[in-house]
């Protein structure tokens, strides 16, 4: 295994993704609304940057909006406040540091 700082993988994954067309960034925005539509298989997406307004949809959106994340706010609130969405903060043994672990359930469905 590699331990990589988060900060270096972040940079790496933001590198990578700006190489594609169909990516598209929004970022410093805070989240207002969340929606998924199930005829159409797209997930709506609203909020505001400190310039402007934003509007976002598609089939997959990533919300890498930190430990108080509203996405997973949105989603924990979908899937009926189960508690499934809650980050899980672990201990490390091998190097003593303490990690958080989001772990999706299979085939999460939104009514």
């Amino acid at each position: 295994s590699f331990w990589v700082p988060r900060h270096v993988f972040v940079r790496l994954l933001f590198d990578e993704a700006t190489r594609n067309d169909n990516i598209c960034f929004v970022l410093g925005a805070q989240l207002e609304d969340l929606d998924y539509d199930n005829a159409s298989q797209q997930c709506m997406a609203k909020g505001a940057t400190t310039s402007k307004n934003f509007h976002v949809q598609g089939r997959l959106l990533i919300g890498a909006d930190g430990v108080r994340s509203a996405v997973r706010e949105h989603m924990e609130r979908w899937d009926g406040g189960r508690g499934r969405f809650e980050p899980k903060q672990l201990d490390s043994p091998a190097a003593g540091l303490r990690y958080k672990v989001l772990s999706l359930p299979n085939n999460f469905e939104i009514d």
